[in-house]
This record gives structure tokens, sequence and C-alpha cells, in this order.
């Protein structure tokens, strides 16, 4: 398998990356590149995990597409949104609509393409193990836990679409704004 990760200098993209070489042919995605040259990249790869957040480029943007270039094939885009963002205030309103963005796009195009072929799988995690903003007496998630649910997901028969997946920590106390 052919998988194109966009954020593998850090966090998770970087340790998903790590699990999948050897076994998989892994391609970085720099998000500093135009939109072409990424779709350039991605376009012969079977998965595309749009991870990273950037300010040169929109997560939103790639994710729109990549979609368009692989809506009538079989493969599969897991695009990572956040289910973290209640927690202190700790990200941006840039990084939040960002990524609420992202999820609300790729939702309306799943509803507005019943008959494509492209999986595409919205994960939302809530705030992970690298995240400093809370120290380290907060529960945070493992990338090791969210690593398993996404190599699961791509060992499904691609006709097999979980569209949105929300993953927190139980223990995790979210504060709330008022």
């Amino acid at each position: 398998m052919k998988i194109a990760i966009s954020g593998t200098s850090g966090g998770f993209g970087k340790y998903a990356k790590e699990q999948w070489e050897g076994s998989n042919e892994v391609v970085r995605v720099n998000l500093r590149n135009s939109l072409e040259e990424i779709v350039n990249v991605v376009e012969d790869c079977d998965v595309f995990l749009n991870h990273a957040y950037s300010k040169d480029t929109k997560q939103s943007d790639v994710f729109y597409e990549v979609f368009n270039l692989w809506v009538n094939e079989n493969k599969t885009i897991i695009n990572f949104g956040t289910s973290a963002i209640l927690e202190d205030g700790a990200f941006s309103p840039k990084y939040v609509a960002n990524k609420k963005h992202l999820i609300n796009l790729a939702q309306t195009l799943n509803q507005s393409n019943p008959h494509k072929k492209v999986r595409v799988v919205n994960f939302n995690p809530g705030t992970l193990e690298n995240n400093k903003m809370f120290g380290n007496d907060f529960n945070k998630l493992k990338f090791k836990d969210l690593f398993e649910i996404v190599d699961f997901i791509l060992k499904l028969d691609n006709s097999v679409e979980i569209s949105d997946i929300v993953i927190k920590n139980t223990t995790q106390k979210v504060k709330s704004a008022i």
C-alpha cells in the first residue's frame, strides 16, 4: 500500500510514518508546497492521511483537490480534525475554524456524492500526548492507540466507510468557557 501523510516531521504523523515504513511505501506530503505539487505527490497513492494543519496550505483545499481526483477510485482519505477544541481555549480560533471547515466540507462531499468510490473518514481526536499545553497530569491520547484505529480502518474492505470518528480519553476534563 502506498500511503501519503502530511505532518510527518512530528507528532502523530511522524509516529504513523515510522509504524508503516517497511511494510508500506510512505510518502511525505509537504504542505509548504503549492497545491498542485501536493496533489501530484498524492495522486498515485492508495491512502492520504490528511493530518497536518498548515498556515501555508489549508487542509480543506488539499482534501477537496484529492477528493475530486480520487472520487471514482477505490482509495481512502483520512482527514484529521479535532475534538479537543474546548479544552482551556488552548487552540487558536483560526486552527479550530480550519479543522471544522475540513470536517464540514468532507461531510458535505460525502453526502452529495452517493456513488463515489473514494472512502472518506473524518478522524477527530482529543488532546494528543505531544500537546504540552496541559502539563503531565492531563490524561492525553496515545499515538499508539490512534494508530491502531487508523490501521484497522485501512485493513477494512474499501466498501466499508466509517464517516466520522470522535475519540477522547474518557478521563479528560473539558472546562466550560462560561
